[in-house]
């Protein structure tokens, strides 16, 4: 559509993809008038870092406020409202229908483009059902806000954690270091399940060495003991463990209201097929952050993936297209990292198992190095995998184990998967070294060795 005649856009959802929707989207177009409207309190939260808030290593939840309705429009100049929910999309008068309370319904907004970033939420576990008063998510500002609440008023300090992906994991070693007895509940036989093996090895053995308790347990086979709405204990494979309180961690999935995803089409993962643009099914209305689906540059697929980075970017994208230009986003590599007391760890590209699927030659090699020359204060050993094809000698995926250096390592591999690079490229770095800083034989150096013998 041409921009002039764009007189108004919606944007549905206030966090990382709705706010940076409706910053550029005022920014490309300053003549139409831009409306972000939220569900919640908040808008422009960070959400990552929530965890930390518990330890007070993020001092206060306020600080990962980073706008509200009034700064977001002073500085922004989009209009907001917030504890405003959209009940539905009428696309053949370009109208949503918003609702402000459980009795008041306000007149229809009309729109010229639409951008839909309502997000995801965490997946509700049918064992857990019920209002439980000890029974908490941390995926949103207000979450934090009330499991601080009732961290204030709690005597006892016994927490059972389901899932121990990313999210529970940084939960666990948030509650560990406040003291609490900390219990992990996986479906999956290891934690970390999503991980390579040899990290999850690692992680498991983390958990012995701090004391935080692992239990593996088909959830559908637990009893949960409840009294006066509170989650009193588990029976897990015949044995009676006490609780105080409960965090539901095990994973995301897409936030799409029924009423707005029956008119659209929509991936077997549950989010918006959405083309280059991030436009969905329907022609002037756009979909970005984790509603969205991503097309994976190794495998072609489209994917659910929730991350902040790439919920920014696309949101960036979906606004600059709503409001008339012509901006396309670039498929994903798989990039992620997690901090897990002083283990630092990530995962880029495919894993092994991953890998196989997609290419038949795929295959690994595992070492251990130093991070820095063994002489010098702060040295300890690393590990890494790196995952290529045998046949072709193409990077496809690394795992690194260590400190905050192996971030540097994941992306560098993340730029050999972009430029579908060789091993034998690889080899070809002139790796930075000083004593205090590097090593004197790179990680990605012995991996590579060993590669070559393949």
């Amino acid at each position: 559509m041409i921009k002039h005649l764009i007189k108004r856009i919606i944007v549905i959802g206030g966090n990382a993809a709705g706010a940076a929707a409706a910053a550029k989207a005022k920014r490309v177009n300053p003549n139409a008038e831009v409306l972000l409207i939220e569900k919640g309190k908040f808008i422009s939260t960070g959400t990552c870092e929530l965890p930390y808030t518990l330890t007070g290593e993020v001092k206060q939840v306020e600080s990962l406020i980073f706008f509200d309705e009034k700064s977001f429009e002073t500085e922004k100049g989009v209009k907001v409202l917030t504890s405003t929910e959209v009940t539905g999309i009428c696309t053949r008068r370009k109208e949503v229908k918003l609702k402000q309370s459980e009795n008041e319904n306000k007149l229809p907004l009309n729109y010229d483009t639409l951008v839909i970033a309502t997000g995801s939420k965490v997946r509700e576990l049918t064992e857990l059902q019920g209002e439980f008063q000890n029974l908490f998510t941390l995926k949103t500002v207000s979450d934090a806000y009330k499991l601080k609440d009732w961290l204030l008023v709690s005597r006892e300090k016994t927490v059972v954690i389901f899932g121990s992906g990313y999210t529970g994991l940084e939960v666990a070693e948030s509650f560990s270091k406040l003291g609490f007895r900390t219990i992990l509940i996986e479906k999956m036989n290891i934690p970390f399940p999503g991980a390579e093996p040899e990290v999850s090895a690692v992680i498991s053995e983390v958990l012995k060495e701090l004391g935080i308790e692992f239990y593996s347990s088909n959830y559908s086979q637990l009893k949960v003991y409840t009294e006066n709405n509170l989650i009193t204990k588990f029976k897990i494979d015949g044995r009676l463990v006490d609780t105080s309180l409960v965090i539901n961690a095990t994973g995301f999935i897409p936030l799409i209201p029924a009423e707005i995803a029956k008119k659209f089409e929509l991936t077997n993962q549950g989010v918006f097929k959405v083309c280059k643009k991030m436009q969905t099914s329907i022609p002037g209305i756009y979909a970005a952050g984790d509603c969205a689906g991503y097309k994976n540059f190794q495998t072609g697929s489209i994917d659910f993936f929730p991350l902040a980075t790439l919920a920014q970017r696309s949101g960036h994208i979906a606004g600059e297209n709503a409001a008339g230009g012509n901006a396309y986003i670039e498929p994903f590599v798989k990039n992620i990292s997690l901090r897990f007391f002083e283990h630092f760890v990530t995962q880029t590209g495919l894993t092994l198992l991953q890998a196989k699927n997609y290419f038949p030659g795929a295959v690994s090699v595992f070492s251990g190095g130093l991070n820095l020359v063994k002489v010098m204060p702060g040295s300890r050993n690393i590990f890494g995998k790196l995952v290529f094809d045998k046949n072709s000698k193409m990077v496809l995926g690394a795992s690194f184990i260590g400190s905050s250096e192996v971030s540097g390592y994941a992306d560098l591999i993340s730029m050999a998967i972009r430029n579908k690079l060789r091993i034998t490229d690889l080899k070809a770095i002139d790796f930075n070294y000083t004593p205090s800083l590097s090593p004197f034989i790179n990680l990605i150096s012995l991996l590579i060795r060993k590669a070559e013998s393949i």
